[in-house]
């Protein structure tokens, strides 16, 4: 799996933020401007990355309802390189791509913690793997895996709060 761009997340924040679900920089000018302040923000970084910026001021020229105010110069974030110098509003954006950049290793230290309480618990009960996975109907040769060699990709953080809940409920 690729790791996670600035300029990859940018994109797909700006998509996801967008009530038309689109990247197009005509069509997100002009939802920025008439119903979805929100994206100011995100659409602005997003133009700075891409270099977009050409298309993004032929845009703002057509929407005259655009809040110009709210941006800033884009020679200034075209060479930032620290986005936390940036004001508040640019930061939240930076720190969710980092949030979100860092979101697997956080959710593997999680399935290893839970690890650990699933086989607490399956030691204390005295439950067998076929037990659970079998109750469960969960895929036997996952479930050795994550048990046995303790392979966090195997479950969801989900699942594996479903079987401890199975556990403890016994």
């Amino acid at each position: 799996m690729r790791e996670l761009t600035f300029k990859g997340f940018l994109k797909q924040y700006v998509q996801t933020l967008s009530y038309q679900n689109t990247t197009n920089i005509y069509k997100l000018v002009r939802e920025t401007a008439e119903r979805n302040p929100r994206l100011y923000e995100p659409l602005f970084l997003y133009i700075s990355i891409t270099e977009k910026t050409e298309e993004f001021y032929n845009a703002v020229n057509k929407t005259p309802e655009f809040n110009r105010d709210r941006l800033l110069d884009i020679e200034i974030t075209e060479s930032f390189n620290d986005y936390n110098n940036l004001p508040i509003e640019y930061t939240k954006v930076h720190e969710s791509y980092q949030y979100r950049k860092n979101r697997n290793a956080t959710d593997n230290n999680t399935k290893q913690l839970m690890h650990g309480r699933i086989k607490k618990l399956q030691n204390e009960k005295q439950i067998s793997n076929y037990r659970i996975y079998s109750d469960l109907e969960m895929n036997p040769g996952n479930f050795n895996s994550f048990i046995k060699h303790g392979d966090v990709n195997k479950y969801s953080l989900d699942k594996l709060r479903e079987v401890i809940s199975y556990l403890e409920n016994l």
